[in-house]
């Protein structure tokens, strides 16, 4: 594995041991209890998404189902949706050391570790990456979602990636990339009475200090927005936090994508439409106090993860997972900024 020359950051370190560990399913929240760890990797010609989720099932055995979520896009899409056999699963409460069958991640000396290996009859995808946190962590507790449906959020929206993924033979060789990691929690059902737009915008080079995280929090129709955030990180600090009626939200046009991909391709005849509902371009702009931000996203390639809905037998629900450019400029306390690059971002619909 390629190691980052980079030492991590002790606070950022502590910071991240005293929030960033599972909580598992508690008390009588646990029939609908999720959790996931989430990464992202962004590099110059690979988007790279990981994800390691359990999530309470009564049907299963030990009542839950862990699964990890490989996708990834170089030149063509690749992934994989694969459920841990059981017994093949641990991560322990209190811990960020967990075991997903052949999968693993860990917290270890300031650097996330993941090891990851898809199964299916896909495109093969597997590497070992070091994932170094460059900014200190935010966390937003019990966001709500529905009716007694909510989630908390760790947000780490900068890391430097390290090591070697290889996608269908095709080798990717990361030093320094530029990555992404959070971790969600709570009690909710997919098919509930809400829909979230979040997305992620990094630099693409080491030159800029800036890092972003967007989110949106809607009910289903999409019609009554609960909440809404743009945030902004400089360096290792967070800088500014645009909050609910300091933004404005415009989304453009459909998006025109020659090439959807859809996971798992079992669910994928379920859903045979082409068309996804991914705008066009997403505009936010941000003012208050004085400061003002104007973001544009334009997504270039999308796929889509497939969900059965725990509220309905007939229903999927569907997440659009979005790679594209990303702009951010505008002045804040009185200094210019700009930030272009790469952003990832879903819509949850």
């Amino acid at each position: 594995m390629l190691i980052s020359a980079a030492r991590p950051d002790a606070a950022i370190t502590r910071l991240i041991g005293e929030s960033d560990y599972f909580r598992r399913a508690p008390g009588p929240a646990a029939g609908t209890f999720k959790e996931w760890q989430h990464f992202l990797v962004l590099a110059p010609g690979l988007d790279l998404l990981i994800n390691f989720s359990v999530a309470a099932d009564p049907r299963a055995p030990g009542g839950e189902v862990a699964r990890v979520i490989l996708l990834a896009h170089d030149d063509r899409w690749a992934g994989s949706v694969e459920r841990c056999p059981a017994g093949s699963f641990s991560a322990p409460s209190g811990r960020l050391a967990a075991r997903f069958a052949s999968s693993t991640l860990e917290f270890v000396d300031g650097r996330y570790r993941l090891e990851f290996r898809s199964h299916g009859p896909g495109p093969a995808i597997h590497g070992a990456i070091e994932c170094t946190p460059q900014v200190l962590p935010a966390l937003s507790h019990n966001i709500h979602l529905a009716a007694g449906a909510h989630l908390s959020w760790l947000m780490l929206p900068r890391l430097g990636v390290c090591g070697t993924v290889h996608i269908a033979g095709r080798r990717h060789d990361l030093v320094d990339a530029p990555g992404y990691h959070d971790h969600n929690w709570g009690p909710f059902r997919w098919g509930d009475d809400f829909a979230w737009e979040w997305g992620c915008g990094l630099p693409a080079g080491p030159d800029s200090a800036w890092s972003a995280i967007y989110v949106r929090m809607a009910d289903r129709a999409r019609l009554r927005v609960h909440s809404q955030g743009l945030f902004l990180w400089r360096g290792r600090e967070h800088h500014r936090f645009f909050r609910d009626q300091e933004l404005r939200v415009i989304l453009r046009g459909h998006a025109e994508v020659p090439e959807l991909y859809k996971l798992p391709s079992v669910l994928a005849v379920l859903a045979p439409d082409r068309h996804c509902d991914v705008p066009a371009e997403l505009e936010v702009e941000a003012s208050g106090g004085g400061d003002k931000v104007f973001m544009r996203f334009k997504p270039g390639a999308v796929a889509q993860v497939l969900i059965p809905d725990e509220t309905r037998d007939d229903r999927l629900v569907v997440l659009n997972e979005a790679c594209g450019d990303l702009r951010i400029e505008g002045t804040i306390r009185g200094e210019r900024m700009a930030m272009a690059g790469r952003g990832v971002f879903e819509f949850i619909r």
